[in-house]
């Protein structure tokens, strides 16, 4: 009967796994290994390319890399290789999706007003990486099983329908819908990045008060920050985040290269 009693305990654990795919457990737990993870990545990546104008502009792209590069190596998670590309559209926004592969706006970098602002973005964006929301929000939105058979390819008609839906034309970028709680800890994470780094730690903070400034408390314009928690609640956390951190004796604010950057972008279309 050993034998019985295995098979019984096998059921009842394919029922329990199924039952909790839809429950709260599943819906905060990572379920997919690095690999995955970074597979997941780069069928986004592809497809994001083919659906989004992604600009070729080397100079700007280098320069991105090399701020993306120095805050990845202050992140807490540093196993993976972390790649940016730039959206031609003048929608101020950047997204990111599993596996280290992030995506800004050259509305948003004609936004930032300087450095620490544009790495204060870029560092929110690693934290959402390092802390895997993307996968957990993928997970909420399609559930275990399509996220699974989107990572192994088994149905690449499928995978195709659905990594289309869930980009947006447009400048939107990616719809992961992340909850209050993660927003609130990718701006932790990415004002521990920004400090760790040597860049001023309150740089996220003075980019959600130009947003606060420009588009009122619920920013429409900024999908990335336009849900929840409100602008003004992430305005005071990130401060008292930032000013509790040890001061640092000549923190990175801007620089020349960001300037010529910014000189570099393309005109705004009429």
């Amino acid at each position: 009967m050993p034998s019985l009693e295995r098979q019984g305990r096998a059921l009842i654990w394919m029922v329990l796994v199924s039952a909790l795919s839809g429950c709260a457990w599943l819906r905060t737990v990572n379920v997919l290994t690095t690999e995955e993870e970074v597979e997941l990545g780069r069928q986004f990546d592809e497809k994001i390319q083919k659906e989004m104008p992604i600009l070729d502009a080397p100079a700007i792209n280098e320069y991105l890399q090399d701020v993306v590069d120095q805050l990845a190596q202050h992140s807490v998670r540093t196993d993976l290789e972390y790649r940016v590309r730039v959206v031609d559209s003048e929608e101020v926004n950047a997204f990111a999706v599993p596996g280290g592969f992030l995506y800004v706006n050259v509305g948003l970098l004609r936004a930032a007003r300087d450095e620490a602002e544009l790495a204060g973005v870029l560092a929110h964006e690693i934290g959402h990486v390092a802390a895997r929301h993307g996968a957990k929000a993928l997970t909420r939105q399609l559930g275990l099983a399509v996220l699974l058979e989107l990572v192994r390819g088994e149905n690449p008609s499928r995978s195709e329908e659905v990594l289309g839906a869930l980009i947006a034309l447009g400048g939107q970028g990616l719809m992961l819908k992340y909850s209050r709680d993660e927003e609130l800890e990718a701006d932790a994470l990415g004002v521990q990045t920004l400090h760790r780094a040597g860049f001023d730690p309150e740089g996220l903070t003075r980019f959600f008060e130009l947003l606060l400034q420009e588009s009122g408390d619920v920013p429409r314009a900024f999908e990335l920050f336009s849900t929840h928690p409100r602008t003004a609640e992430r305005i005071r956390r990130t401060r008292e985040l930032s000013r509790k951190l040890p001061p640092l004796s000549n923190p990175r604010r801007d620089s020349p290269e960001f300037q010529q950057m910014r000189r570099r972008l393309p005109s705004p279309s009429s």
